[in-house]
């Protein structure tokens, strides 16, 4: 079943393009990702395979690169999270599109789908070179969706900028994957995770790099959380200037349904 529920997840992608294809009503290009990504909901719920899936997806010198998703059930919590709010969005960001015509209609609705079913699988993904796939493919399709009013130049400008900054990060992100692979020799979360934390006292071991550590006590309510947060902008602002400039031009051109999820 959790084979079913990957392939279940990248179908809304293909329904818009059929659509597309047969020049169907606009509303099919809502309707039918809603449909899908809730029954998509359902199955996670009512799925009682809490095992990994391993996909296979290439193989280089004889070594096997596949793709692992965990579906255990904490794993899974955040990957609800982002169906349910998907589907809101969706419904709501059908209202807003509505003048648009059939063929810039599809074309939002494609990004827009491709954005959440990549988003969904990065949520699933227990390894990191997966992981990356997917993280590359929501930049994709966030490039778009900031640019989808192509003829308003602020919103052109706003992605082309958003795009090339988070481009620019992504090569330290490859940079962690190849360093991280030659250490280990692997990039499955679960073996890499066993390797640097003892299981039975819960610690760190054999790392030598640096941690965000906060007491449990110290986190206690809604401001807390909010204060944590405010603090780690501020450092950010210390010495991550590239990402700042992602935040304050991404809010000039993001559509509010990439915000909301």
């Amino acid at each position: 079943m959790s084979q079913n529920i990957i392939f279940l997840s990248l179908v809304p992608i293909l329904s818009i393009i059929v659509s597309r294809i047969f020049n169907s009503s606009k509303t099919l290009n809502y309707i039918s990702p809603i449909i899908i990504y809730s029954i998509t909901l359902i199955a996670l719920f009512l799925n009682i395979d809490f095992s990994q899936l391993s996909i296979p997806f290439l193989t280089v010198n004889g070594y096997e690169i596949n793709l692992l998703f965990n579906f255990i059930q904490e794993h899974i919590l955040m990957s609800k999270v982002v169906l349910f709010i998907s589907i809101l969005v969706l419904y709501y960001s059908s209202k807003f599109v509505e003048p648009e015509d059939k063929r810039a209609h599809a074309r939002y609705f494609l990004f827009l789908t491709i954005f959440i079913s990549s988003m969904f699988l990065f949520t699933l993904s227990n390894d990191l070179f997966g992981s990356f796939i997917f993280w590359e493919i929501l930049g994709l399709s966030s490039y778009f969706l900031i640019g989808f009013w192509n003829k308003d130049s602020e919103a052109i400008r706003s992605s082309t900028i958003a795009f090339w900054i988070t481009r620019f990060g992504d090569l330290f992100f490859l940079a962690g994957l190849i360093l991280i692979f030659t250490i280990s020799g692997t990039l499955s979360i679960d073996i890499i995770n066993k390797e640097v934390i003892n299981k039975e006292t819960g610690e760190v071991e054999n790392y030598e790099g640096n941690f965000i550590y906060v007491e449990r006590e110290t986190i206690n309510s809604i401001e807390d959380v909010a204060g944590f947060i405010l603090d780690l902008i501020d450092e950010q602002k210390k010495g991550n200037l590239p990402y700042d400039l992602l935040f304050l031009w991404d809010s000039i051109g993001s559509v509010p349904c990439e915000m909301s999820i």
